[in-house]
């Protein structure tokens, strides 16, 4: 059987290359963890950066073909599909084996793709279905509950006590994970604002200019938030914070 397969980067849990093979997952997978030094793809780099920190690709099975013409077409077809779904894939060619793949080929495979779609033969699994998901969707729309309150990565990060870096958190506020489920929560993406460790929260800096553009009294604001008037008529003239300003006049 020729198989098509995804490898996982260890560090994302995120599919970022697919391949095929008639050999065994558990032999191509070592190819991919130990590459040769003269191979200067994409995803031999990333094989030799991942050795370096002791870290190893995992390998998963998509699906299985009787032939070898048939795992090429579909192969085309699956790595465009994934890419469509906003996958980084590490692939430099479109796939199927083919140096360049001429336009017969590709509306042939896609032809056949389709078939195998709408068959349910094939499909390119999404969210709480995916194998290497970290998350449900209830998890989700709490994360997307804090992003449009307005609170930036570290703060998310935090305030759920979550165990992974804020390039998670990033994903999937720019939608680039559970991009399904963000295009009916979001129209554009709401960017995390960055803050200093000992500084004042991009939140709580946006409550300040809010509370000072709905008219306030500066020693309101003052006594609210303990910051002190000179500051306040800084804030006021636009002097300082004006990033903040900025993304305040595009998103409030």
């Amino acid at each position: 059987m020729y198989k098509i397969y995804a490898l996982i980067d260890p560090r994302t849990k995120k599919i970022c290359y697919i391949g095929q093979t008639k050999n065994k997952l558990i032999i191509r997978l070592n190819q991919h963890n130990n590459p040769k030094s003269t191979n200067y793809s994409k995803i031999a780099k990333l094989g030799r950066l991942l050795k370096r920190n002791n870290l190893k690709f995992t390998i998963e099975l998509l699906t299985e073909h009787q032939t070898k013409e048939e795992c090429n077409l579909i192969e085309i077809n699956t790595i465009s599909d994934y890419k469509n779904n906003g996958y980084k894939l590490k692939n430099i060619q479109d796939g199927g084996h083919i140096t360049k793949n001429s336009k017969e080929s590709i509306e042939k495979a896609k032809q056949t793709y389709l078939k195998n779609k709408k068959l349910g033969l094939h499909k390119i699994q999404c969210g709480e279905n995916a194998s290497v998901v970290k998350f449900n969707e209830k998890e989700i729309l709490l994360i997307y509950e804090l992003i449009k309150k307005f609170y930036n990565n570290n703060e998310i990060k935090n305030k759920l006590n979550l165990p992974y870096n804020i390039t998670t958190i990033q994903a999937i506020r720019s939608g680039q994970n559970w991009g399904h489920l963000w295009s009916l929560n979001f129209t554009k993406t709401i960017p995390s604002l960055f803050s200093l460790p000992n500084g004042i929260s991009p939140r709580i800096k946006l409550k300040i200019i809010d509370l000072i553009v709905k008219g306030y009294s500066l020693e309101h604001i003052g006594s609210k938030f303990k910051r002190v008037k000179g500051d306040l008529k800084r804030i006021n003239n636009k002097n300082i914070w004006t990033k903040v300003w900025k993304f305040y006049n595009e998103y409030y």
